[in-house]
């Protein structure tokens, strides 16, 4: 490089641009970044039509808004101060900021085509890393697809200046020699005057006494002999840096691993509002690439499920989303989401772009450029992982893959580096998961795939009997919530594969949670999938397998088909001789009877399910029909003879019987307040709350008492109970749990009085925190009022 050339780029290094009026700084840096004012709005916390006023100097912004804008604009630390003076108009000074021009600082940055979508935060991480100092080397380490290059570059250009000499932009992606790293260097720097193919100490030489910044993209396929190379460089030219963006970390001294995160994406369930959808970053992305292929493309609440959908599937993965978008030329958006759910999915979806290159076309071709840097042990390893649908611990890994503790950490401590796993740490245990499109292309290598899903569904199967031994209800729970993916996806595979009498155990095993956890609709489906087999089931199974079927129908008021599977019940017992069956049968008709208010009906059935349940050696318990009498008399009003019921109910239950002891001890507490006794109202509430965490209904229900008990009593927490409120109605929509007449009718009349204890915006506040609530929120809120 000339001496010319140099003092022609400290020129420029050293050029500012002055701007009396902020507004006119802003619009100019905004349009610096290629940004509308929407998207700036975005990455400021504000409206776009608070940026159009403080453009047009109408509007200063506050102090926090002014910190927000320098975060978005990529204001540098030792200029923030200024800046905030010059925003809040409280320096009379003209304001300079540095203004870099890209074509006159030395670069062969690739110019980026579409815009980047939220990547603001990573952006000033990485940029204020290499602007210290005492940082010489940052690697941008992530999956396949995760937008490593694309924000390499985006900094790049942000750094323009700051290296005198430069920023080169090194393409790996087609070096599968190391040796041929530092002439595949030498060739992009110009002005080195080395020879056509020097060595790394040649290289290091040309490199010594220059200000550089070199970003080696694709680093992994030579890391394991270039990384040294690295090394050498960094020592021997103390002016260079290096951004290396890789699947893998370099592991050398003095290394600083930024491991990229994928862009938020939405909960499963969410609102269709196409406005709330668009906080998310993998949405922004998906709608923008879709108006490079559909112009007028935007958010609707028709397509709104399906977008969000599709990002959540993707993991918040930039390139599978752009590809999927891209995929909008052939296939309508319905139609690629129906897609995902195919395993062979990741080579259909894809760009035609044909200055693409080949392995960025197709998610397929992205992920085998990892798979293909594996050995053949580790690719096996890899392919056996993919019947894991989400979290997994080493045991899990150790036993489907049929390997030894030790060599299973191995593998997925090498997979993890190379990006293919992500890692977190919870309950105490390190846990893993594969991204869906990567187990995807994972799953569709896996030779002996019958196999491998039968040992995951034996292995899962075992694991829920033993912690169900051994373990607390929540230790229980919290296990089934994190690996209810996995157990799920165990059951269909033995169904589909026909295996009766394990999918049976799984659905056995099963049961209690979807009733504690709310998966309502999901037991129900695999209950009438397993159906389809039930005659290589005993009739006994069989009947167990209608009873469970009929509950998890009538809890959602699905009335008919809860009648419909009792009543198939009912016969089988009658005509098999089963009279147990036939007691439980009536006693299950009388609750199904209630929740449709046929009171009359409902007190024959439990009547003669009382009368069964009284024969010596019934397996039925006498306390559930009591529970049931005594809830139909609290209903009708009759409260004498409801708390009657209620004390002979109790009287034959125990600590097996939660749920009928959490009726009973609610329904007390009902009575309690009907005869204004708050003080009998807590103690029973108190009673209640245990057993009745083990039932979402039941849950639900007794916060319905709860909120009562705040509205109705002297001096009650008005706001607390309609958090309570935002809660219930939360906690039933997301299990499938409609309330019965009873309690729609006392919520509406108590949330009445509530709201008259409350000013507008106060009850809103307070309901809308409940609405957030989990099923561990509202225990522990319960907790603390009771306690």
């Amino acid at each position: 490089m000339g001496h010319s050339g140099r003092d022609k780029n400290r020129d420029n290094m050293n050029h500012h641009s002055a701007y009396s009026s902020f507004g006119s700084w802003v619009r100019s840096r905004r349009r610096q970044l290629d940004l509308t004012q929407a998207e700036l709005g975005k990455r400021a916390s504000c409206s776009e039509a608070t940026i159009r006023k403080i453009e047009a100097d109408e509007r200063k912004p506050s102090r926090q808004l002014a910190e927000l804008l320098a975060s978005a604009l990529f204001v540098s630390p030792d200029e923030l101060q200024p800046f905030l003076k010059f925003a809040r108009g409280s320096s009379l000074e003209i304001w300079s900021f540095r203004s870099v021009d890209p074509l006159a600082s030395p670069n062969n940055l690739p110019a980026l085509l579409t815009s980047i979508i939220d990547r603001v935060q990573d952006h000033a991480a990485i940029t204020g890393l290499l602007n210290d100092n005492s940082t010489r080397l940052v690697t941008i380490i992530g999956p396949p697809g995760i937008g490593k290059t694309r924000l390499s570059i985006f900094c790049g250009n942000d750094l323009l200046g700051k290296f005198r000499d430069g920023v080169w932009f090194v393409d790996l992606s087609e070096v599968r020699n190391p040796q041929f790293f530092a002439p595949t260097v030498a060739r992009v720097v110009s002005g080195l005057g080395l020879p056509p193919s020097p060595d790394i100490v040649q290289l290091a030489q040309g490199l010594k006494n220059h200000q550089i910044l070199l970003i080696l993209d694709n680093f992994e396929q030579i890391l394991e002999g270039a990384a040294m190379q690295v090394s050498q460089l960094l020592k021997t030219c103390p002016r260079l840096k290096t951004l290396v963006t890789s699947r893998l970390p370099l592991s050398i001294y003095g290394e600083y691993e930024y491991r990229l995160p994928p862009l938020t994406t939405p909960p499963r369930i969410l609102t269709n509002d196409g406005a709330d959808l668009l906080r998310y970053e993998s949405i922004q992305l998906f709608v923008a690439r879709a108006r490079l292929h559909q112009t007028h493309f935007s958010i609707t609440a028709e397509n709104a499920s399906a977008v969000s959908e599709l990002c959540s599937i993707l993991d918040g993965i930039p390139l599978a989303i752009e590809l999927a978008a891209a995929t909008l030329r052939q296939k309508k958006l319905e139609e690629i989401v129906a897609l995902l759910h195919d395993r062979e999915w990741t080579g259909q979806v894809g760009s035609p772009d044909r200055d693409l290159p080949e392995r960025q076309r197709t998610l397929e071709n992205v992920i085998e450029w990892s798979f293909n840097l594996l050995s053949e042990d580790t690719q096996n390893f890899y392919a056996r992982l993919s019947v894991l649908s989400s979290w997994f611990d080493a045991e899990a890994a150790s036993t489907v893959c049929e390997t030894g503790s030790s060599e299973a950490m191995k593998y997925l401590d090498l997979l993890t580096q190379h990006s293919l796993l992500v890692r977190e740490s919870f309950a105490q245990r390190t846990h893993w998961r594969m991204p869906e499109l990567i187990r995807d292309h994972a799953y569709s290598k896996l030779s002996q795939s019958d196999a491998t899903e039968m040992i995951r569904a034996q292995y899962f199967d075992e694991k829920i009997k033993k912690i169900r031994q051994s373990s607390s209800l929540a230790s229980q729970e919290a296990y089934i919530s994190h690996q209810l993916p996995n157990l799920h996806s165990a059951l269909i595979w033995a169904i589909n594969a026909g295996r009766t009498t394990l999918a049976f155990d799984l659905v056995i095993q099963l049961e209690s949670y979807w009733f504690s956890l709310g998966y309502l609709r999901e037991g129900l489906d695999y209950c009438r999938q397993l159906f389809r087999l039930s005659g290589g089931l005993v009739i006994e199974d069989q009947m167990r397998l209608l009873q469970i079927s009929s509950d998890l129908a009538w809890q959602q008021h699905n009335f008919d088909a809860a009648q419909r599977y009792l009543q198939q019940q009912g016969e089988m017992a009658k005509a098999g001789g089963f009279l147990s069956s036939y007691a439980m049968y009536r006693n299950r008709l009388g609750r199904i009877l209630i929740e449709q208010n046929k009171f009359v009906e409902a007190k024959a059935a439990l009547s003669e399910a009382l009368e069964y349940a009284q024969h010596d050696g019934s397996p039925l318990n006498p306390g559930s029909p009591l529970a049931q009498l005594g809830e139909i008399a609290l209903f009708e009003g009759r409260l004498p003879q409801a708390e009657i019921f209620c004390h002979q109910a109790l009287t034959h239950l125990d600590s097996d019987d939660a749920i009928f002891v959490a009726m009973v001890r609610t329904n007390l507490a009902e009575i309690a307040l009907a005869m204004d006794d708050k003080g009998k109202a807590r103690y029973w509430l108190r009673e209640a709350l245990n057993p009745a965490q083990s039932h979402i209904r039941r849950l639900i229900i007794f916060l319905c008492a709860l909120s009562g008990y705040l509205v109705l009593s002297h001096g009650g927490d008005a706001e607390l109970a309609a958090s309570i409120y935002g809660a219930i109605e939360k906690l039933s929509e997301r299990s499938g749990l409609p309330l019965g007449v009873y309690y729609q009718t006392v919520n509406q009349q108590r949330m009445k009085l509530a709201r008259q204890a409350l000013s507008a915006d106060a009850w809103q506040s307070a309901y809308s925190k409940g609405q957030n609530w989990d099923k561990i929120d509202a225990i522990r809120n319960a907790e603390e009022l009771l306690r």
